[in-house]
């Protein structure tokens, strides 16, 4: 069974674009949206299954600190598997990890800060827990 995922990220509200943006410290986040999809694989059996698949996420926020503000594009492309467990209400629990590679583009404000493009390339892991409901 393949279930495709359409998510939204607001940076402000999480840790993942932060971490991504391979800071030596965290930045203050003033805005900014992601959107991903993702593809899963699910081997249904009557407790639940393994699922695995590829995902996609692109976005962009503001990010200021001491010496200046940024604006950063975010570009990451890796892969997820876990496991869902299912109730007989429907209920699910799902746990797994994502993995993969980020690559983000960061544009100094000429006005404020150096003017220079930055660009990092991060590897990933993020843990995945999540409760939902099968219709």
């Amino acid at each position: 069974m393949l279930n495709v995922e359409l998510n939204f990220r607001f940076p402000t509200l999480g840790l993942l674009m932060p971490l991504m943006h391979d800071a030596d410290y965290w930045p203050d986040i003033t805005g900014g949206i992601g959107i991903g999809v993702g593809i899963k694989y699910f081997k249904p059996s009557p407790i639940g299954g393994l699922y695995v698949g590829p995902f996609a996420e692109f976005g962009s926020y503001e990010a200021t600190y001491d010496d200046g503000y940024t604006d950063v594009s975010l570009n990451v492309f890796g892969g997820n598997v876990g496991y869902r467990f299912v109730f007989s209400s429907g209920l699910y629990l799902r746990t797994g990890g994502y993995f993969g590679l980020a690559f983000s583009e960061n544009k100094w404000n000429p006005d404020y800060g150096s003017g220079d493009t930055n660009k990092y390339t991060t590897v990933f892991f993020l843990a995945d827990v999540a409760l939902g409901f099968s219709f």
